[in-house]
């Protein structure tokens, strides 16, 4: 059974979402963000939000690409696994 782009996509967002509410989460508890927007905006909360705005940019980017050339949404699936095991980081810190 093969995936069709658009549900790796919905997967891959999905996922996304998954991190934000993971950090989000891991915020009240102490922890603060560590990515590049960080040290721009000052706020755990509105860096984690930026981060997300552009692997999501980015994620719309490599899906449009996908629907002319179909190997491409691979590259989705790495990252939405690569976000799964984010958002399990978060939820360990948590517990």
């Amino acid at each position: 059974m093969r995936l069709s782009a658009f549900k790796i996509y919905v997967f891959t967002s999905f996922t996304n979402l998954m991190d934000l509410l993971s950090s989000y989460l891991a915020f009240s508890y102490g922890y603060v963000e560590l990515n590049g927007f960080m040290p721009i905006t000052h706020n755990s909360y509105l860096a984690c939000l930026l981060s997300v705005m552009v692997f999501q940019l980015l994620i719309s980017v490599v899906y449009y690409v996908s629907r002319f050339y179909g190997n491409v949404s691979i590259i989705n699936v790495v990252l939405g696994i690569a976000k799964v095991m984010v958002s399990v980081h978060n939820l360990s810190l948590i517990m």
